[in-house]
């Protein structure tokens, strides 16, 4: 194989054109949480909460005296309230992803009030 000074040109335009479509993407690249919220009750004290846009995710819960998860890494964990004798507590599940599409990290949380 013959390497022209035209060949590299054109090998240099390729991996242009593809370094401007991956800064695109990740810039657009954000990580969500399904549901976006919810809540939990004493009748039903559990939900299952669902993360995409990133990968390797890392969960985490403000109050661990209110609630806990089934699990701290994976798309999903189940989230089960705990405590339900003060109506009105809210729990903040937080995710983040350490490397997201073109190793963009994120982080995303969802709000689960004790009914």
């Amino acid at each position: 194989m013959k390497i022209t000074p035209s060949s590299l040109i054109a090998a240099a335009a390729a991996i242009a054109i593809l370094a401007g479509c991956e800064s695109e993407s990740a810039s657009s690249a954000s990580i969500t949480v399904s549901p976006s919220s919810a809540f939990v009750s004493q009748a039903s004290p559990s939900v299952t909460l669902s993360a995409s846009g990133g990968w390797n995710y890392t969960w985490s819960l403000s109050d661990s005296s209110i609630g806990t998860l089934d699990r701290s890494t994976g798309s999903s964990v189940t989230y089960t309230g705990t405590a339900f004798a003060t109506n009105g507590t809210v729990q903040t599940v937080s995710v983040s992803s350490s490397a997201m599409t073109n190793s963009v990290a994120g982080a995303a949380s969802v709000s689960i009030s004790h009914r």
